[in-house]
């Protein structure tokens, strides 16, 4: 990596990336993206094995979107096929109230790749994907169902697929 003349280039091997740097006053990342999220999640190693597994049965293949529920009944992952996936999820915070927020889940998918588990939202806000110092944030979606419309998804008396495998992980 190296800079010249407001130009950054990374360069690796038989390629290289060039952009120009904007002179500009830009807003400290913290202000764009909020640190303190209401609601944080720690997804294990087989709850993140599992999710991959079903999430083409969760999801339709045309939007890829995923909605995410918090509340008075646990933890739940569901799709706008209906089914829904409940995760054996450390809640590390939570407000108590019912919470939603929704997402393409490719973005989750991708965070889960590269071997992140804790997640953060508060509702409107972006969603947190990180481990340790790294991060990714991603937007929700706000052309997608009402809150109040998933909450009445999660209470239908549908049975939600369960992960067998996983095991809740430690209090810290």
């Amino acid at each position: 990596i190296s800079t010249k003349d407001n130009v950054c280039m990374i360069q690796s091997g038989n390629w290289q990336y060039a952009v120009k740097c904007i002179d500009a006053n830009y807003p400290k990342y913290e202000q764009v993206i909020p640190k303190n999220s209401s609601e944080v999640l720690e997804f294990t190693d087989g709850d993140i094995a599992r999710l991959k597994e079903i999430m083409p049965e969760l999801v339709n293949p045309n939007t890829n979107t995923i909605h995410l529920y918090i509340g008075t009944h646990g933890v739940r992952l569901l799709g706008e096929t209906g089914k829904s996936f409940a995760p054996d999820v450390r809640m590390i915070g939570s407000k108590g109230d019912d919470a939603v927020t929704s997402f393409n889940s490719e973005f989750l998918l991708q965070a889960f790749e590269l071997g992140f588990n804790h997640l953060e939202f508060s509702e409107y806000d972006p969603v947190r994907v990180g481990r340790g110092e790294s991060l990714i944030c991603f937007m929700p979606l706000s052309n997608c169902q009402s809150k109040e419309e998933i909450i009445k998804m999660v209470n239908k008396n549908q049975p939600a697929t369960k992960n067998k495998e996983a095991k809740p992980m430690p209090a810290p």
